[in-house]
């Protein structure tokens, strides 16, 4: 998985891991999804989501285009 996450005094970070732009692919978008259902446990307090190497989400990871959208879908993520 390209999506990393750790607690530290009860913030979770959540970093993109997918150089180089962090480009959201499935991957991403199913590891994001997992660290939102980890904001659930006890503890945790708040979130930060990043992109590694000084670069948040470019965009869709190209090498998706023109293929059939596999889950999870960009909009359930953003609703998590």
């Amino acid at each position: 998985m390209s999506v990393e996450k750790t607690l530290c005094d009860g913030i979770l970070h959540v970093t993109i891991l997918n150089p180089p732009v962090n480009a959201l692919s499935r991957e991403e978008r199913a590891g994001i999804l997992e660290a939102m259902a980890a904001t659930e446990a006890p503890g945790v307090q708040a979130v930060i989501i990043q992109g590694a190497n000084d670069t948040f989400i470019a965009g869709a990871d190209i090498r998706e285009f023109g293929k059939e959208p596999e889950p999870p879908h960009l909009p359930e993520v953003i609703d998590a």
